[in-house]
């Protein structure tokens, strides 16, 4: 992939494996909450790398398609996927001009 190649930023809603207690507990008392988790990162087709029955995101990726933070988020624990746009409310990307930033 070249540099100039924009890849797809997604966010990802999905439930986690958690410890449900942190010490000794009746098992009446184990909750039953769940563990969201909200993730976002560049998708990972399967067909370039990315793990099967997963999504697979990551953080970063270098001119020779050295990738890092790599997540691999099993396709039955997704609740939700959305493709990240400026539209997004609460998570357009900003850049520093945006936050305020003013050259002298």
């Amino acid at each position: 992939m070249s540099h100039d190649e924009m890849r797809t930023m997604v966010v990802v809603r999905w439930h986690d494996a958690h410890s449900a207690t942190d010490t000794w507990t009746p098992i009446t008392d184990i909750g039953t909450d769940t563990c969201e988790v909200i993730s976002c990162g560049f998708l990972l087709p399967t067909s370039e790398g990315g793990k099967e029955d997963h999504i697979t995101i990551f953080q970063s990726k270098t001119d020779a398609d050295d990738v890092d933070g790599v997540l691999c988020i099993p396709v039955a624990m997704v609740q939700d996927m959305k493709v990240m746009t400026k539209n997004i409310p609460g998570l357009a990307p900003q850049t520093l001009m945006d936050k305020g930033s003013k050259k002298s």
